[in-house]
């Protein structure tokens, strides 16, 4: 039976959730192309990608653009062990705030473009195991380059077994990122805005 996290008592947890929305909005507001969103991504949204997420305790999950924790506390409620997630967030203000709220959770503060090093800075041990990507991370307003490095990390560290799991706001399908195949996909209509939630494994080598 996994371990349950560590948690801060209820009222702890509500202010953290206020004082979460108030961050989100003013980062959002600073760095729009970065945040990608004008509102933390839902509950139902959340549930939805933790439910993708294998619960085999050898694995290891890695979730990008934590944001507020939303995403994270669904990862826990879904059984995954606190010493399998690390939450990496850019913001350094959301990243405090994670850090308040998840106590028992590796939080890094970082670039998802450098994620290989964040990971064992952290002292993350990926060797041999599956590695499952959950990523909220905006890639369609990010810069190409970025993206593109991006992709490059996420490829070099989930291969061969692992997934990565993103969620999008363009409901229409307009690819993927080479190397990657889409094995499942579903749309979650109670976020604002609806999006969709795909699956991506990596493309075998002929």
């Amino acid at each position: 039976m996994a371990a349950r996290a560590e948690r801060n008592p209820p009222w702890m947890e509500s202010l953290a959730k206020i004082r979460g929305w108030f961050v989100f909005a003013r980062e959002a507001f600073a760095n729009p192309r970065e945040i990608g969103a004008v509102v933390p991504s839902s509950p139902t949204l959340a549930r939805r990608m933790a439910r993708l997420v294998s619960n085999d305790p050898s694995g290891l999950v890695v979730e990008l653009g934590a944001g507020t924790g939303v995403v994270t506390q669904a990862l826990l409620d879904r059984g995954i062990h606190p010493n399998r997630l690390f939450a990496i967030e850019l913001s350094s203000s959301l990243t405090r705030l994670l850090r308040k709220r998840f106590l028992d959770v590796q939080v890094v503060c970082g670039d998802a473009a450098n994620l290989r090093r964040l990971l064992r800075r952290a002292g993350a041990d990926s060797h041999g195991c599956p590695v499952t990507i959950v990523s909220s991370l905006p890639l369609r307003s990010l810069p190409v380059p970025k993206v593109h490095a991006i992709v490059r990390e996420i490829g070099a560290l989930i291969r061969p077994s692992g997934s990565w799991i993103q969620y999008t706001y363009a409901l229409a399908h307009r690819g993927f990122p080479s190397g990657f195949t889409r094995s499942q996909s579903s749309f979650v209509w109670g976020n604002l805005p609806p999006a969709r939630v795909d699956v991506l494994i990596p493309t075998a080598k002929r």
